[in-house]
């Protein structure tokens, strides 16, 4: 399909249509042509053709993960600061819930990295924690300095963004926001909640020259409304599973947002650690749906299922239902970590299956099938004839391990 397959080829002999459909289609059957998306998309902007249209147009289309894919939105952006600031200066808010007060100095290392004037709005849970914060704050320079005690901790830096700092999202107050929080993952190994703290903050406000970048993409892009790291993947077993237990619970959320964007089927496009950069206006329908602290769980459910977790899914989601698309940013020293575990990680299930992509996706859809065939049928005798069931067993381990030694063969 020329149309499909040489559509840079195609506009650059001035063919006047792109198929629409090359931005969501199945991203396996994108690469093993080898199509780029983002050298046809060079090639649509070359033309003088309004891309903005486009973005608003396919953004609703399809799975996000395919777009993302299909058109490399992963930016590797330049720590170098080459002198640039936007002109009009851009109004920039910077939200920081600081839950831990000890993290301020290390917090506001990376926001002293801003090239251009910003207004910071914190929130913490304690008068005591508000005074260690603004002293904290002294020694640095800030254009406007707010610190607010949430009414309640429920929710954690969630709820202290769509309750305690919802007024910073009114339309036309700040052309830009920068979310932050005192991240330490407690509950984690030292190794991977460090990790997961460096991967948010270093690839959000990396140095200045990397900041001055960010604020570009989104001046060079009128249709974007929100970048963030890419998805944690060292560590973390998220990797076609960052669902977890949350897909049930965010359908019914975003049903009541009205939201009409198609959910990915395994791994949401989403800003996992929910720091970000974003367009307020991208965010209204889930900052001006009217959330109580009643809305959000106690520290005891704080979890997977939970709603902080749910809403940290739908960030992205939110924001391309409003016509926006989304990026991921990296630095170079995270590019270069990530790459290489990524290759090491696809090479070693890529050996135990067949050669392509699209027939190693059939190999395993067909072997899932069955083995939750085996699954619901066994699950079935056990419920209906609990006697034969049990002199079923041995029978049913047998198969069960034959079938896991085609598997690896």
């Amino acid at each position: 399909n020329a149309s499909f397959e040489s559509a840079a080829l195609l506009l650059a002999d001035r063919f006047p249509i792109l198929k629409r459909r090359i931005f969501f289609h199945e991203s396996a059957y994108v690469e093993s042509r080898a199509v780029l998306g983002r050298r046809i998309l060079e090639a649509l902007e070359g033309t003088g053709y309004p891309v903005d249209l486009v973005w608003r147009n396919v953004v609703r289309a399809g799975e996000p993960r395919h777009l993302y894919t299909n058109f490399s939105l992963l930016e590797i952006l330049d720590e170098v600061d080459t002198g640039w600031r936007p002109e009009p200066p851009q109004r920039i808010a910077v939200l920081a819930h600081m839950f831990y007060d000890d993290m301020t100095p290390e917090v506001m290392s990376y926001l002293d990295h801003f090239p251009v004037p910003y207004d910071l709005y914190v929130t913490t849970t304690t008068k005591a924690k508000r005074t260690a914060i603004l002293e904290a704050l002294e020694r640095f320079h800030i254009n406007h300095v707010e610190v607010r005690i949430v009414a309640d901790n429920r929710g954690r830096d969630t709820s202290a963004m769509l309750l305690a700092s919802k007024d910073v999202f009114d339309a036309g107050r700040y052309d830009l926001i920068c979310r932050v929080h005192s991240k330490k993952s407690p509950q984690d190994s030292y190794n991977s909640a460090d990790l997961f703290k460096h991967h948010m903050f270093d690839n959000l406000l990396w140095t200045p020259g990397y900041v001055a970048n960010v604020l570009r993409l989104f001046q060079e892009q009128p249709t974007l409304g929100m970048v963030f790291p890419p998805v944690i993947n060292i560590g973390y077993p998220t990797l076609g599973h960052a669902w977890f237990t949350n897909r049930p619970l965010a359908q019914r959320v975003a049903h009541q947002l009205g939201l009409s964007v198609v959910f990915d089927s395994s791994t949401p496009i989403a800003p996992y650690g929910s720091m970000f950069w974003a367009r307020p206006e991208a965010m209204r329908k889930l900052v001006d749906f009217p959330w109580a602290w009643t809305d959000f769980p106690d520290e005891g459910g704080y979890r997977d299922g939970g709603l902080p977790h749910v809403l940290e899914r739908l960030l992205a989601y939110t924001v391309l239902d409003s016509g926006y698309h989304v990026r991921s940013v990296m630095n170079r020293d995270w590019a270069s970590i990530n790459y290489a575990f990524l290759e090491y990680k696809l090479q070693k299930v890529a050996a135990l299956l067949p050669a392509q992509t699209q027939d190693q996706l059939e190999y395993l859809q067909q072997a899932h099938a069955q083995t939750n065939l085996l699954g619901a049928m066994k699950s079935e005798v056990d419920r209906r004839y609990p006697r034969a069931a049990k002199a079923a067993r041995p029978g049913y381990r047998m198969a069960r391990a034959i079938g896991r030694r085609t598997l690896r063969r």
